[in-house]
């Protein structure tokens, strides 16, 4: 393919073909192929694996952001406290999916995360302050 581009030079336009570089071809994915979800070097996951895992993803992301709009609402105590339990839920999914696609930034995350809720559920719901 060659591309005809005008140069202005002075006052008179002059036509210029400029051929493209050398540079190879990437035939495109056909249709209903998808590039892998967060896959990092070394993890395989694929069919039905990849399907529970995208499945795994969700019900973490809903198990992560729901109890925080609780915990950021400033509702009553115990809602406060079964928000924490359901976070330490949500950082187990985020453990489980970092593990199977070996992302051990998102598992060292959680974990570190996990400890925190952990203190938030004795916190709110077991802790019942000196009386």
């Amino acid at each position: 393919m060659l591309v005809v581009a005008h140069l202005a030079v002075g006052r008179r336009a002059e036509a210029a073909i400029i051929r493209p570089l050398n540079i190879p071809h990437k035939p495109h994915r056909p249709l209903g192929e998808e590039k892998s979800i967060a896959k990092p070097k070394g993890a395989i996951v694929t069919g039905k694996g990849r399907h529970m895992q995208e499945i795994l993803r969700w019900c973490a992301s809903v198990l992560t952001v729901v109890p925080g709009i609780v915990i950021a609402a400033r509702v009553e105590p115990r809602w406060t406290g079964w928000a924490f339990v359901a976070l330490t839920l949500g950082a187990f999914a985020w453990i489980a999916v970092a593990y199977v696609s070996k992302d051990y930034a998102l598992l060292a995350q959680n974990v570190a995360i996990t400890l925190i809720n952990t203190l938030g559920i004795y916190r709110w719901l077991i802790w019942k302050g000196r009386t």
